[in-house]
């Protein structure tokens, strides 16, 4: 059964096939090319981001942790419940990020946001009402 996880995933793959033909003949991109370059890399940009954001939610919802997360032994918990967001929950904290990512002001104060925080949260999960902690 294909999952949109496995669509994504898929995607990715085209678009970092059309990025590895870009460096291997940058001419190929100029004025005059097929349009279905430009198209494929859309294509291929916009699947990985959802790959991305299927990952990262899907980890949050889980266990509270991605790849990153284990490494670093801390994990994405809900304020309130200290329990791992729900999907819903873990969804709006990638939707928030990505719309703050679309504009570089708006990614560099969420990033920087926890510098004077308090509770050293990020826009973002100030939105989702959510803590990465240590343990």
């Amino acid at each position: 059964m294909i999952t949109f996880g496995g669509l994504a995933a898929g995607g990715a793959v085209v678009g970092v096939f059309f990025g590895l033909a870009y460096l291997i003949d940058p001419a190929g991109y100029e004025e005059g090319s097929s349009p279905l370059i430009g198209v494929g890399a859309v294509l291929g940009l916009l699947c990985w981001m959802c790959f991305g954001m299927v990952y990262r939610v899907g980890c949050h919802s889980r266990s509270g942790r991605t790849l990153g997360k284990w490494v670093c032994r801390s994990r994405l918990v809900v304020q309130e419940t200290c329990e791992p967001p729900s999907v819903g929950g873990a969804f709006v904290r990638e939707l928030v990020l990505v719309a703050l990512a679309l504009t570089y002001i708006g990614l560099l104060i969420d990033l920087l946001w926890p510098l004077w925080d308090d509770r050293r949260q990020t826009v973002h999960d100030k939105a989702a009402r959510t803590l990465v902690i240590r343990g």
